[in-house]
């Protein structure tokens, strides 16, 4: 979603918590770690969508902001965007 200043990428079920796409030190708490390894269907292509979500995060970061809506912080970062924009078209 381009929001005239920055654009928003939603970034589905790639990851739970907003430190794992931090591109320099990438962390996950274990429980939630436990969680997505458990649940994950493909894990070398979680992981490596984590590696891509970092590597925009890094070089794009004054372009883009990348969020999770299953991160309760990064949601309420976002939520006062209408619900409709935030949507696949």
């Amino acid at each position: 979603m381009d929001t005239g200043a920055r654009w928003l990428l939603h970034a589905g079920d790639a990851y739970f918590f907003r430190g794992e796409i931090d591109p320099a030190r990438p962390h996950c708490t274990p429980g939630l770690r436990m969680s997505q390894n458990m649940v994950q269907f493909n894990g070398p292509a979680r992981h490596a969508n984590l590696t891509r979500l970092r590597e925009l995060r890094a070089s794009h970061h004054h372009q883009v902001d990348v969020f999770c809506a299953h991160d309760p912080v990064e949601l309420a970062r976002y939520n006062h965007y209408p619900t409709e924009d935030l949507s696949c078209q």
